[in-house]
């Protein structure tokens, strides 16, 4: 098999099985999908410019074609557009330079003092919120005995059909 290889790869198909806010989504994977299969490769790297091709008219507009270029870099496949320039890694040594150290933070632990203090600090935080809930609802010890009247008054207040309102009732 050779280094490289073109291929015209029909989307068409494939992304009309999808809502159309999907297209492109289904277009990249079924672009991915044929040249695994056609390189007999486990992976295929997509380029930038390919991805870009795909996405050009947004998500729900692909192409319906690809004119692709696949290279084999190493133990991988990578794909890209037949014009797309050809990237490579320039991998730089430079002499008597020191790998950069990570600081990190160290954590103290944490002390029975300092767990003693914490839980005062909740026990103080819930009261406060207790008393701010009661200054909130005053009439909260009553609210049963509001309930009632309010039942009651509910009941004297319902009518027959023929009958007038008690304010307008003649004695």
């Amino acid at each position: 098999m050779a280094d490289e290889q073109t291929f015209n790869i029909p989307l068409r198909k494939e992304f009309q099985k999808v809502p159309s806010w999907n297209k492109a989504k289904k277009a990249v994977k079924a672009t991915r999908a044929f040249l695994i299969k056609h390189m007999k490769a486990d992976d295929v790297l997509i380029g930038k410019h390919l991805h870009e091709e795909l996405m050009k008219h947004g998500r729900q507009n692909p192409p319906h074609h690809v004119k692709v270029r696949v290279w084999k870099d190493g133990e991988k496949y990578k794909a890209d557009l037949i014009d797309a320039p050809r990237e490579e890694k320039k991998v730089e040594t430079v002499k008597d330079k020191k790998p950069v150290e990570k600081i990190t933070e160290v954590t103290k632990p944490k002390t029975e003092d300092h767990d003693k203090a914490e839980s005062e600090e909740k026990k103080e935080v819930l009261e406060h919120e207790k008393v701010k809930h009661k200054e909130h609802h005053p009439r909260e010890e009553g609210k049963l005995e509001d309930k009632k009247v309010m039942e009651s008054e509910r009941h004297t207040n319902i009518r027959s059909h023929g009958q007038k309102p008690t304010h307008e009732k003649k004695q």
